[in-house]
């Protein structure tokens, strides 16, 4: 999905809008491109008829493992791409993204 990204941006974007502001948008798709998107773990169960339990543990895991591993992943792919990702903005990602909904499931 970087990759994609990096080429919608830089090569097909390229000639309206300057070097520096496509960094920024890469950057700001990088972000939720690299957490999964755990809603759509629900819905698919649906749909499958599938486990409502075990699905709802295997999130559970998902959101526990991306809270250590968001910021990790979206540096690394932001040095991948030679893209600066702020790390105040992956902080503020993974705290709205993640430990949010997980403290608030158990409030």
């Amino acid at each position: 999905m970087a990759l994609l990204t990096v080429l919608f941006m830089r090569h097909f974007h390229g000639m309206w809008i300057s070097s520096s502001l496509a960094d920024e948008y890469i950057a700001g798709m990088i972000l939720p491109g690299v957490a999964p998107c755990t809603a759509m773990v629900f819905v698919w169960s649906q749909l499958t008829k599938g486990d409502s339990n075990y699905t709802l543990v295997q999130v559970v895991v998902n959101d526990l493992i991306m809270i250590v591993a968001f910021a990790p992943i979206a540096a690394l792919v932001g040095v991948l791409e030679e893209v600066p990702v702020m790390l105040a903005l992956v902080v503020y990602a993974n705290r709205t993204r993640h430990m949010f909904p997980v403290a608030g499931a158990n409030a």
